[in-house]
């Protein structure tokens, strides 16, 4: 039996020696493969934004709508959250993530086969329910394959490489839609998925030889549910949950759901164009991703880089929203830098799983997750009701409703800063605690 030696955190890990005979090219084997299903999971969020006006005129959605077609991803994708943690803890990522994406490869089918809101909804709901596990799977078997104070650059990598797939929603979706129709796209993205669903399976193992997970006598149902609730009862996570549930519904509704409309409704640019927009959204909030992944090592703090983001993505949506008539240029930019700012949601994540200890790892995540996905949902659905409150004018919804959007985005964003601003910080490389406590 080789050695073994304790973790920063308190945890055995194999020798170095058995680590270089293969777990070290596992590790990263299993890295890659998660980038790849984490790219399928923000393409499939964020599908239709560059062609929100064409799936708005094939299904006569209204702007209430779409918000409300938009959500069923993230409203499936929260209220999955606490059974997707429990599974997690309790089977692994092995089997529940690429199980789970077969879902959302019949989702994307089905939305490629809607004819009307209710399949377009229930697609999106399927979509949603498969991809939940996708990004919390990856991130509790990375916590166990690498050590503590590698976790944030890991889940920031994975985060970021992840968010390309709302690149391929930005100019690439457009284009697909030109040439081959928005539907086929769908058909082809759903193929893809179970592709990459595969990939997973032979890949991915929950944990390297010698980790003490493996021997860890599985939990019974009642304790598994006893540490959820032990979870929702912690003051900590009371904190966190207040910047969870609004500090993604900020980036998710501007991005995913309103940079489309509002460039074509105000600004009058063709699918292409808006695609651009989007794309470089989409570049620069993985920039973000990595960035607020890893720089919590080199500032020493976790609750110091959520706090950053959360002000600096207010500036950003109080500037949109005070800003009368600006440029095309001006307003492109304006929507890029805010989607640079708006990327902390994977320090806020890192941050939740920091605060509980290694056996509840999954349910503390999932739990931190189901804030940024029911909050993604609530703001959205909010969001159409806003947009859909002033009149429209040839088909065409005001600026006004748009910068009144941005307006509650930035209040919303610094009333949960107020809350979160008393949160325990917890510093990279610190020990994972033994319980959860206060």
């Amino acid at each position: 039996m080789p050695a073994t030696r304790p973790s920063p955190s308190g945890r055995d890990f194999a020798a170095p020696a058995a680590r270089r005979a293969g777990v070290r090219p596992r590790a990263l084997a299993m890295v890659a493969v998660f980038c790849l299903a984490g790219v399928m999971s923000q393409f499939l969020r964020s599908s239709h934004a560059a062609i929100a006006p064409e799936v708005m005129h094939a299904l006569s959605l209204s702007s209430e709508a779409l918000g409300l077609v938009t959500s069923a991803f993230f409203l499936a994708y929260a209220l999955t959250q606490v059974p997707v943690g429990v599974l997690l803890d309790h089977l692994g990522p092995r089997w529940v993530v690429p199980g789970g994406m077969m879902l959302a490869v019949l989702g994307a089918v089905g939305f490629g086969l809607a004819a009307s809101i209710e399949g377009a909804y229930l697609s999106r709901w399927l979509m949603g329910m498969g991809s939940a596990p996708i990004f919390m799977g990856s991130f509790v078997a990375c916590a166990r394959w690498f050590r503590p104070e590698r976790f944030g650059t890991i889940a920031g990598l994975i985060s970021g490489v992840g968010f390309a797939g709302s690149i391929v929603a930005g100019t690439p979706m457009a284009l697909a839609s030109e040439w081959i129709g928005w539907r086929a796209a769908f058909f082809a993205i759903g193929g893809v998925t179970a592709a990459i669903a595969v990939a997973l399976l032979i890949v991915v193992r929950d944990a390297p030889p010698g980790h003490p997970d493996l021997a860890r006598a599985r939990e019974g149902l009642g304790r598994v549910l006893a540490g959820v609730l032990r979870i929702l009862g912690n003051r900590q996570m009371h904190r966190l949950l207040a910047m969870a549930l609004v500090g993604y519904a900020t980036h998710a509704t501007v991005f995913s759901l309103w940079a489309g409309p509002y460039l074509n409704d105000v600004h009058g640019l063709s699918g292409v164009e808006r695609g651009h927009v989007i794309l470089a959204m989409g570049i620069v909030t993985v920039i973000g991703c990595f960035a607020y992944g890893a720089l919590d090592r080199v500032f020493d703090t976790r609750k110091g880089l959520v706090m950053g983001g959360a002000l600096s993505t207010a500036a950003m949506l109080a500037v949109m929203a005070a800003w009368p008539s600006p440029g095309v240029a001006t307003a492109a930019v304006l929507l890029v830098l805010f989607a640079l700012a708006a990327s902390f949601p994977v320090a806020v994540t890192v941050h939740g799983r920091a605060l509980f200890p290694e056996h509840m790892a999954g349910r503390a995540m999932t739990t931190c997750n189901l804030g940024l996905m029911l909050g993604a949902a609530t703001v959205q659905s909010l969001s159409g009701v806003v947009v859909g409150a002033f009149p429209v004018v040839e088909g065409r919804a005001p600026e006004d409703a748009y910068r009144a959007v941005f307006a509650g985005l930035a209040l919303i964003t610094l009333l949960a800063a107020f809350v979160y601003r008393r949160i325990r910080d917890v510093k990279p490389g610190e020990p994972a605690p033994l319980a959860a406590g206060e």
